[in-house]
């Protein structure tokens, strides 16, 4: 899934050279500061970062985050992971490590009131 999103920045990095390099020539052709300024700062930001882009892209290939759909599995991050450490701000009091589940518990006891 990474990957595609690596895959999608970097196309609409290209779009944005290649507005450049219209821009560019258009304003060969009608001697235009304003539309040569556009065009060089359309090329400028579109190199950039389609470069920064392609670094990461095979930094995160190279380090075999592309193998899998999803960088870290759920359960990892529930116990032990990123979000499990204790005293972590992402996850609310009761989601620490076990209490997660009674959590989940919790809720499924306590069904939403159904609409009429």
């Amino acid at each position: 899934m990474a990957q595609f999103l690596g895959d999608i920045a970097f196309l609409l990095e290209m779009v944005l050279v290649a507005a450049g390099l219209v821009l560019l020539h258009r304003s060969r052709q009608e001697t235009a500061g304003l539309l040569r300024a556009a065009a060089v700062v359309l090329l400028l930001a579109g190199t950039g970062t389609a470069i920064c882009t392609g670094y990461f892209w095979f930094r995160y290939q190279g380090q075999g985050d592309f193998d899998h759909a999803y960088p870290m599995p759920m359960a990892s991050m529930m116990h032990g992971g990123m979000m499990g450490r204790e005293g972590g701000a992402m996850m609310p009091e009761g989601m620490h490590g076990s209490g997660a589940g009674r959590m989940m518990e919790r809720r499924s006891a306590n069904p939403p009131p159904a609409e009429h």
